[in-house]
Parts: C-alpha cells; structure tokens; sequence
C-alpha cells in the first residue's frame, strides 16, 4: 500500500521477492536495500502459535481491513470519529499501532486478552535486548525500526494492531482516554523513545484528526483540522 509516496510495505520495488514472502526488515533501517528481510513465504508458514481465540482475532481484524481494500469497499471510514479516506486509515492505524508498540505496557489495560498481553511484553523485551545490544553505537542504531515499527513475530503486530483498530473506530472523546496512558508514558521519558514518539504524533502523513488529536490531545474540531496545509482541499464530517 502506498499513500502520497509514502509505502507501508519495505522492498515495494524489489521483483526478487516472491508477492507472498514477509518482507519485515529484521535488523537495520527498513529504507536499506542492504538490511536483512524475514523472507519467509506466507502461504508456506506454520501453524501459528496461538490459542484458537487469538487466532479468531487476528481473522476478524484481517477480514475487516480486507473489506476497507475491496474493490467495491467504502471510499471513506471513520478514524478518531471523524470521516478520512479510506487509504488514509492504515497510516492512523500504522501510527497507533506504533505508539502502543514504543509504550508498552502503557497501553496493557486496553489489550483483548491475557495472551495478547503475554506477546506485547515478550515483543517489548526483545526489543529492548536488541537496542541493549546495540548500545556502542553512541545512539545512532535507536532509530524508529528498533523502537516502533512492526516485529517479526506477527502476532505482536496483530495484537497491537487490533488495540489501535478498536481505538481508531471510536470517538475522539474515547480515542483521548484510550491514549492518555501512552502520552503520559512519553512525558515521562526522555532520548530516543521520546523522541520517536513526538515525530510518530506529528507525524505529517497521519490524517488531519488524528494528527491534531495526538498533538493538542483536545477533541477535534473541524477549525483544528484545517490548521493543516494537506486539509483544506476537502470538507471534514464526523462520523456517523
């Protein structure tokens, strides 16, 4: 998927890659043509190791993104209760996930299921071996892949994902106390994660509500959308 440039899949352009291999980089800066990719194909994997519950919600959020994608789906959906296009929601939803990912446990409270908690803290203290690992090199490896981007294990990422889908399909009252743990967690912390979660809140390519949203952590008004440039070519609405 790509919005104004932007691709949310690594190696878009690489036609060595089989359309069903994972394309995840494992180590590195995703935009390197260098870093190494899981490179594992999808339509040969494994039985998941997951519970039949999990695995229920991981096909559940997949079928609901799958009709966001469908050739006759909605143009519009809503995302912090306000209506944006359709491909822009898989950036709000990449921009959550991504927060609650940089966070955790922050964000503990809102996961689906205990098992979904036992994988975000597994994931989160992978992470941190790697950046501990990495420490010698004077700050510069503590960058967005290590900290926030989706990892290897897929079910770190569905359930991340499905706390940023259901927060996403809220209300921006809701979305502000769904968050709340996640910002206050980022006030309290300093280098390189807070860093990384400013620029994931302000990032520009977020759409216009969720944007504002996570940078006032007010609710939205159409006044506080159009503040920005890439607004102001459509006319904003709530969503039903």
């Amino acid at each position: 998927m790509q919005v104004q440039g932007f691709s949310l899949i690594p190696r878009i352009k690489n036609e060595d890659l089989h359309p069903n291999q994972c394309r995840v980089v494992t180590e590195g800066r995703p935009e390197s043509l260098n870093a190494p990719i899981c490179g594992a194909r999808h339509d040969q994997a494994p039985a998941p190791d997951c519970s039949e519950d999990f695995l229920k919600t991981a096909l559940t959020l997949q079928q609901d993104l799958i009709g966001f994608l469908s050739p006759d789906g909605p143009r519009e959906v809503g995302s912090v209760g306000w209506m944006v296009d359709t491909n822009q929601y898989f950036i709000d939803l990449h921009t959550i996930a991504g927060l609650i990912t940089l966070t955790w446990p922050a964000a503990r409270n809102l996961a689906r299921s205990a098992e979904d908690v036992e994988i975000l803290e597994q994931d989160a203290l992978e992470r941190q071996e790697r950046r501990d690992r990495r420490k010698g090199g004077a700050g510069k490896f503590h960058h967005f892949h290590m900290l926030a981007s989706p990892s290897v294990d897929a079910r770190a990422y569905v359930a991340a994902a499905a706390i940023a889908h259901q927060i996403l399909k809220g209300t921006d009252s809701g979305a502000l106390t769904a968050l709340a743990p996640v910002h206050a967690h980022l006030q309290e912390v300093q280098g390189p994660m807070k860093t990384t979660g400013d620029r994931m809140r302000n990032f520009p390519r977020n759409s216009p509500p969720l944007r504002f949203l996570l940078t006032h952590r007010t609710p939205i008004t159409v006044e506080g959308i159009c503040q920005y440039a890439t607004a102001r070519d459509r006319e904003w609405r709530p969503a039903p």
